[in-house]
């Protein structure tokens, strides 16, 4: 999203590399802003991970490992926070290693992202798409061979696939 999000953990790094092609949001921002609620007798802050805009609704996301969402804390400040949310229209979730960390698409999330800066030729583009309406199917390294005489490299192929797979 053209952005620096600040992380805390490999798990919510990794969370942002499938919000990056993921087509239905449309915003994101880390640490969006602190919850205050009282806890056995103690005031206590909490601060979501993300605040995402998404097509037709707006969320808040936990980004925890799963052997830490049951903890008693964290349930107790899920529940607020979830509160929070509804006063808000805004829907709370959380998300865990097992939605994340599913292989191996999160693999290809991170290789595609190194190329979603090679910039993009019209000349190009139109060459690579007249060939793939010509195929049946084509392997990377095929497309690759048969679009050099062209210009088309290999980065420029798999800058176009980080784009497919954005937009599905």
């Amino acid at each position: 999203m053209n952005t620096a999000i600040w992380w805390e953990s490999q798990l919510e790094r990794d969370y942002i590399y499938l919000l990056e092609i993921d087509p239905d949001v449309l915003s994101y921002q880390g640490q969006p802003f602190t919850i205050t609620y009282n806890n056995l007798d103690k005031r206590r802050k909490y601060t979501p991970d993300f605040l995402l805009e998404r097509k037709g609704s707006r969320q808040i996301v936990e980004v925890k490992p799963d052997n830490k969402v049951e903890e008693f804390q964290n349930t107790r400040r899920f529940q607020q926070a979830a509160n929070f949310c509804s006063a808000y229209n805004l829907e709370f979730v959380v998300v865990t290693e097992k939605t994340i960390r599913v292989q191996p698409r999160l693999d290809n999330i991170k290789l595609l992202h190194r190329y979603a800066r090679v910039a993009l030729s019209w000349h190009n583009y139109i060459d690579c798409s007249e060939y793939f309406r010509s195929v049946e199917t084509s392997s990377l390294l095929e497309a690759e061979k048969n679009l050099k005489a062209k210009g088309v490299t290999r980065n420029y192929l798999l800058r176009l696939l980080s784009l497919w797979f954005s937009e599905h």
